[in-house]
């Protein structure tokens, strides 16, 4: 059976050991960092990050094998959960969709997640979060109204989705579990321009690099 977001994590490891390169016995350098999680199940094109004014994370990664070449101001990584197989919970498919089932229980999930740190952009603590969202119908832009800190994992999400996303259990969302822990874990800021935000402390804080 498929655990969810297996491969998704592996990918996202992948890509953060060519993009933040962490230190093993020597010195390093460690920054603050945080990371944005935007989730819907409707029809999205594209989604974009500001903090105070100012786009962060790349909508496409330029790699060198596992080194990204363009990540300063980010990260951006996009992925498709939805079930491939009645019998099984669900499973991330990265970028392609054409092999989910979709049903109303279990709906085609779309995923955006910006991962930023402080070393080449040094003021995001206490940063105003803005999110455009791009669809056939046009651009919706979120503004939140409480400003977000390092340290700290957000999840945006469409506010009709939120009934779907809050009633999965461990046995519907496997390695999700696993890997965050039940939706009480995390703390419900805000909802706002038809989306709410919940936010959970990071166990690793900073990203450290070789110097």
């Amino acid at each position: 059976m498929h655990k969810v977001l297996l491969t998704f994590f592996i990918a996202v490891l992948l890509v953060l050991f060519g993009c933040f390169k962490l230190n093993e016995g020597g010195e390093s350098e460690c920054f603050p960092y945080l990371r944005i999680n935007f989730m819907s199940t409707s029809d999205i094109d594209s989604v974009q990050f500001y903090l105070n004014g100012e786009q962060v994370c790349i909508e496409q990664a330029v790699l060198d094998r596992y080194k990204c070449l363009n990540c300063e101001k980010g990260m951006l990584l996009y992925d498709v959960i939805c079930r491939t197989s009645a019998a099984d919970s669900f499973f991330s498919t990265l970028a392609v969709d054409e092999n989910c089932i979709l049903s109303d229980d279990f709906p085609i999930w779309k995923t955006y997640e910006c991962f930023i740190d402080e070393k080449e952009k040094n003021d995001i603590d206490s940063s105003q979060l803005n999110i455009q969202v791009y669809s056939k119908k046009g651009m919706t832009s979120i503004e939140s109204n409480n400003s977000i800190r390092t340290g700290f994992h957000y999840n945006v999400i469409s506010e009709q989705d939120t009934v779907h996303w809050y009633s999965y259990t461990k046995v519907s969302m496997r390695a999700y579990f696993d890997y965050y822990g039940p939706s009480e874990s995390w703390k419900r800021i805000e909802c706002f321009d038809g989306y709410c935000v919940a936010s959970k402390p990071m166990a690793r804080k900073e990203f450290c690099y070789d110097k």
